[in-house]
């Protein structure tokens, strides 16, 4: 990939193989404006969220319904989400920062939103930073989640911060 900074805050754009040109964004609310007759291809900058999205075409209504942090599927401003999508492309696991999950104090609530989006996933998750990771407890696992976690090793903690039990298995 060519990556071609431009300082004015216009779209930057880059080759990246069968999808042309792809333009970068910083944040998922201006991936949502973007016009998908014209851009098919976006590369996130937002912190811990990086990727590639492609404008997909088809029902995604489910999926964004169950991705409420936007880990995965994000929602264009001026299309139902009936006739498409920006759909993430990647290879491996999830990435838990996607959902909006951040090491260190303080971030509990962001924590709790982004385990529970990617507990409803059903995916393979990984936390590839070592670090703590507050929650506010707890985090239900049903007889339907098919559900992996993988963190860094010693140095990854998944810390529930209430006077709950931290995980729940339900059937």
């Amino acid at each position: 990939i060519r990556i071609q900074l431009l300082a004015s805050g216009r779209p930057v754009h880059a080759p990246l193989g069968a999808l042309g040109s792809i333009i970068f964004v910083a944040t998922r609310t201006k991936l949502k404006a973007i016009n998908t007759n014209q851009t098919t291809a976006i590369y996130l900058t937002e912190a811990g969220r990086e990727g590639v999205f492609v404008w997909t075409t088809g029902d995604f209504s489910a999926e964004i319904t169950a991705d409420t942090q936007e880990g995965i599927y994000i929602k264009a401003n001026a299309v139902a989400s009936t006739a498409g999508a920006w759909v993430r492309k990647f290879d491996g696991p999830e990435d838990l920062r996607w959902y909006g999950a951040i090491a260190g104090s303080g971030n509990a609530a962001a924590n709790s939103l982004a385990l529970a989006a990617a507990i409803r996933s059903n995916a393979d998750v990984r936390i590839p930073v070592a670090g703590t990771f507050e929650f506010n407890g707890p985090l239900t696992f049903t007889s339907l989640s098919s559900f992996t976690f993988a963190g860094m090793g010693i140095g990854t903690t998944l810390k529930c911060l209430t006077n709950t039990n931290g995980l729940v298995f339900t059937s």
